[in-house]
């Protein structure tokens, strides 16, 4: 009896310690997580001096380290057509609202980079960045943002449901509400694995996610040809290859090959 309970004992508290560990780490990185609140504003072509229809909507955005510098990632929806893009972290200069400059984004993958300077000049941490590829179906996530325009962040949980090919994307079952776009999309470890997209209107728990291996092959691109004041965009997804599918003329040209995609790089 005694060494049965003496087990439970040691099971509960590793299971006590697991839990604050990754509560430790859940709470570092809703530090590093911000609200995102866009400006819109538009003119009438014909008056454009007369009245102006001026709006502004609330997204999510996180931080990542891009090469030698931190940046802010978010969905490219977030920030498109814009005039203004402002970030706030609760955590860092009393919830100051920081100016952001677009660097650059993708709307094939739905993802943009945003460059604030406070992030420059002041010491600030980063999320960890996983490996999208190795996700199976049934494996634990979660996201992190400001559902509904929240203040401050939430989490939801759940699980990989698919991975959809075009356009690509993680399909996953957990909540995700407006406000939740841009946020990041983590796994058990609290890194990174996507960026959180779109969900379906009329579904229940489908929900989407840019992967992010192919997030930071085109935001290390980005960092490398975009500034302030003069952001690079990207049409699509491109890795410098070709993917054509495999009709019969190759397939009889390819000895030993019965179909699949040709690749040229």
């Amino acid at each position: 009896g005694w060494k049965a309970l003496s087990i439970m004992v040691t099971e509960c508290d590793r299971v006590r310690k697991c839990m604050d560990s990754d509560g430790a780490a859940g709470a570092q990185n809703n530090m590093l997580v911000c609200r995102i609140r866009s400006y819109h504003e538009r003119l009438v072509h014909r008056q454009p001096y007369k009245d102006r229809d001026t709006s502004s909507t609330v997204g999510t955005g996180f931080v990542v380290r891009v090469g030698s510098a931190t940046y802010v990632a978010t969905a490219f929806h977030v920030i498109d057509c814009t005039v203004k893009v402002e970030v706030v972290f609760d955590s860092f200069l009393a919830g100051k609202r920081l100016q952001a400059n677009v660097i650059g984004g993708n709307p094939h993958l739905d993802v943009a980079l945003l460059s604030v300077d406070e992030l420059h000049t002041s010491p600030f941490g980063e999320f960890a960045v996983a490996e999208s590829d190795s996700l199976q179906p049934l494996q634990r996530v979660r996201c992190i943002g400001f559902a509904l325009g929240n203040t401050i962040p939430q989490s939801s949980a759940g699980v990989v449901s698919a991975r959809a090919a075009l356009p690509n994307r993680i399909q996953v079952d957990l909540a995700v509400n407006g406000g939740n776009s841009g946020g990041p999309l983590v796994d058990a470890e609290n890194s990174v694995v996507g960026i959180i997209t779109s969900g379906m209107n009329g579904a229940q728990n489908i929900n989407y996610a840019a992967p992010i291996h192919e997030v930071m092959t085109i935001f290390e691109r980005i960092a490398s040809r975009g500034a302030p004041g003069r952001p690079h965009y990207e049409t699509g997804v491109d890795f410098n290859c070709h993917f054509a599918k495999l009709n019969q003329t190759l397939v009889d040209a390819l000895s030993g090959i019965s179909g699949g995609a040709f690749v040229t790089h």
